[in-house]
Parts: C-alpha cells; sequence; structure tokens
C-alpha cells in the first residue's frame, strides 16, 4: 500500500514539473502591418509553454499588454490575460505595444504599422 501511494504522489510530482509548470511563454503575433480596409485585425496571443514544449495545461499566463505609443490608431475588441485582438480605426500611424508578465526575463516591445491598403 505504501508503495503504490509512492508511485502515485511520485507521479504526481513528476506530472506538475514537467507537464504542468510553466518554464516560458511563447508571444504568437499573426499581423504586424494593419490596413485601413475595415477587416484588418492583429491578434496577440500567450501561450504559457511546458519544458517539453507543449501549452501547459489548465494554465493561465498573468500578463499586461500596455500600449506605449498610438493607442488612438486603435480598436481593442477583445482582451484578457492571455489575448488581445486589435483592429484598425481611421489613421495610418505606428503602434507600439509593451508586454510584462512574471515569466518573462524583461518586458518584450512590439511594432504595428497602420497602412492605407495593402498596394501602399
Amino acid at each position: 500500500m505504501i508503495a503504490v501511494i509512492s508511485i502515485i504522489l511520485f507521479l504526481s510530482f513528476i506530472s506538475w514539473m514537467y507537464i504542468f509548470n510553466i518554464y516560458e511563454i511563447d508571444i504568437k503575433i499573426d499581423k504586424y502591418t494593419l490596413f485601413l480596409n475595415g477587416g484588418s485585425s492583429a491578434v496577440i496571443e500567450l501561450v504559457p509553454m511546458n519544458s517539453i514544449g507543449m501549452k501547459a495545461p489548465f494554465r493561465n499566463v498573468n500578463s499586461k499588454i500596455k500600449f506605449i505609443d498610438g493607442k488612438e490608431l486603435v480598436n481593442v475588441i477583445y482582451e484578457s490575460q492571455n489575448k488581445i485582438v486589435l483592429k484598425s480605426k481611421s489613421d495610418t500611424g505606428k503602434v507600439e505595444l509593451k508586454i510584462e508578465s512574471d515569466y518573462l526575463l524583461y518586458p518584450n516591445k512590439y511594432n504595428f504599422e497602420i497602412k492605407l491598403s495593402e498596394a501602399s
């Protein structure tokens, strides 16, 4: 009986350390350029990664996504701790974001450009 409990505890510990524990964050951005055609949007997603290199199940990232410059150029359609969706408004320009998290060594900065159309 003690051996079974020991094996269960050992497997639980190994599962926590290698499968459920967050080791890094993968920041996925689908577009760095937005267009004023009305259907252009950018999705920024923070994915918690485990030591195996897969998404850590049942875990969320506590993060802060802040606008440094150009907040007036975009609408935030959806925002959560792990995901933000931006859509361009009516002006061209540059938008700069800063992403901070407990699992990032330094804050990351990302630049987005808003153009008139795909041809320009």
